[in-house]
């Protein structure tokens, strides 16, 4: 469910911008305070020259519904996320429900991000740091997008999961392929579309594929709101609620 709900948010916090909104001559992509007022001298990072806090800290709590034949699951997440010029670290705890049996994991991870022209890739390597499953979890993720016109980007996402129960020697690992698109309709409101793969290995291999529609609307200038829904060829089904707030 985790790694869903952090590209969700990935999506959301590298997509949804392509040009200067606050028109201080940094564009979106590299500015760190995207909403900066009109009679304030930003330095190259688009943030006020005399402001005490650098960079960008972004909360985001969210709840998660799964659906799959009879079984019903749900996961509340918090996210927390630090960006200083190319690098970002974040925290993320969730709370899962599954036939009644809670389980609360911890996830820690740091990113770089690098922007040339119209590609954006960013490199995301995190662990799960406690756990009330027993398990060791760590991951790398790879992003890459493409901005095509100023209002329609190409996004493709690769994950590598390794999984290990605590005390037994049988070791996990999960893959997943994402390719999909982004289309920003004003300043406020983005929709992406997109496919994935997933691969889970154990004793043998399990492939499924999946879609998923995700929406976000922006709104106050910090705030904003993340939907996402996922429907599994098995018949999964999830549907994800966001609410987010920046700090810059």
């Amino acid at each position: 469910m985790f790694r869903v709900f952090f590209l969700s948010f990935f999506l959301s916090q590298t997509l949804f911008a392509f040009v200067d909104d606050d028109i201080d001559g940094v564009e979106n992509s590299f500015d760190l305070c995207p909403h900066t007022p009109f009679d304030v001298v930003v330095d190259e990072t688009g943030c006020d020259k005399n402001r005490l806090f650098k960079g960008k800290l972004t909360f985001e709590i969210g709840v998660e519904a799964e659906w799959f034949e009879s079984d019903k699951s749900s996961t509340t997440n918090l996210y927390i996320d630090y960006a200083y010029r190319a690098f970002d670290l974040f925290l993320s705890t969730n709370r899962s429900s599954i036939q009644a049996v809670e389980s609360n994991d911890i996830y820690l991870g740091v990113g770089y991000s690098y922007q040339r022209e119209k590609v954006f890739t960013k490199l995301s390597l995190g662990s799960l740091v406690s756990s009330s499953t027993q398990s060791n979890e760590n991951y790398a993720t790879l992003f890459l997008s493409y901005q095509w016109k100023s209002n329609l980007n190409f996004f493709g996402n690769y994950t590598y999961t390794h999984l290990q129960k605590r005390r037994k020697k049988q070791k996990k690992y999960f893959e997943s392929v994402t390719l999909g698109t982004s289309y920003q309709f004003n300043s406020m409101l983005l929709l992406s579309l997109g496919y994935m793969h997933e691969t889970f290995v154990a004793k043998r291999m399990n492939s499924k594929d999946s879609v998923f529609l995700t929406g976000e609307y922006h709104f106050l200038q910090r705030y904003y709101v993340v939907t996402n829904y996922r429907y599994r060829e098995d018949d999964l089904q999830t549907f994800s609620l966001s609410l987010g707030v920046t700090f810059e």
